[in-house]
């Protein structure tokens, strides 16, 4: 199920509701200001002048009627009065419901990403014929990931060449940003090598650097 909103979305109810009842009407025409479900859902917030609020979960709309699951994030089911205010608010639960990204995520539907021209991945298998600087994608013919650096294709680790060769292996000639060896790797590169000014290379203690 995907949750939706709208903006601005808020009605009070046509008539009042017990605490166990699992649908409500809104104010006559009301309904559109909030979120068409097919297969969706959205949170209502119901609130009154007393202070009560009960948070639901709103899984069907029919015109002005809502089919409502009762007592979410938190609050409990109530008796709600003609003209208590209805009303589709930023809550909790919204919130949780999205991916975090310091959390495992679970998706349940398929998940499609996108991204602009520059950086964007090309079909698996196929270069693009025009490509951008910074494009780059998974070449199957070569099993590598190439990308684009304006005048060329490199590879990103393993040894490139003509058409499917696997003979040059190809590094910079500057150090220009600090790095740390990979715990318990070495590390080698054809030199003449330059470290630039202020610029460190850490060798962990156990760990060489070959330079050629």
């Amino acid at each position: 199920m995907v949750m939706k909103f709208t903006n601005n979305a808020t009605s009070t109810l046509a008539s009042g509701i017990n605490a166990s009842v699992t649908s409500l009407t809104v104010a006559s025409g009301n309904g559109a200001l909030f979120p068409t479900l097919a297969s969706d859902y959205f949170y209502c917030t119901l609130s009154n002048t007393a202070g009560t609020v009960e948070i639901v979960k709103v899984t069907a709309r029919s015109t002005d009627t809502f089919t409502i699951v009762r007592a979410q994030d938190n609050t409990t089911a109530a008796s709600w009065l003609t003209g208590d205010k209805v009303e589709l608010r930023l809550v909790a639960a919204s919130l949780n419901d999205f991916p975090k990204l310091d959390e495992v995520n679970t998706f349940t539907l398929l998940q499609t990403m996108s991204v602009g021209s520059v950086g964007g991945p090309w079909t698996t298998g196929t270069r693009p014929g025009s490509p951008s600087t910074g494009q780059s994608g998974f070449n199957s013919t070569l099993s590598k990931f190439e990308t684009w650096n304006g005048t060329g294709w490199i590879s990103s680790g393993g040894a490139t060449g003509g058409g499917s060769d696997d003979v040059f292996y190809e590094n910079s000639l500057t150090v220009n940003y600090n790095y740390t060896i990979s715990t318990s790797k070495n590390a080698h590169s054809v030199g003449p090598i330059t470290v630039a000014s202020g610029v460190a290379v850490t060798i962990p203690s156990g760990q060489r650097w070959v330079v050629l």
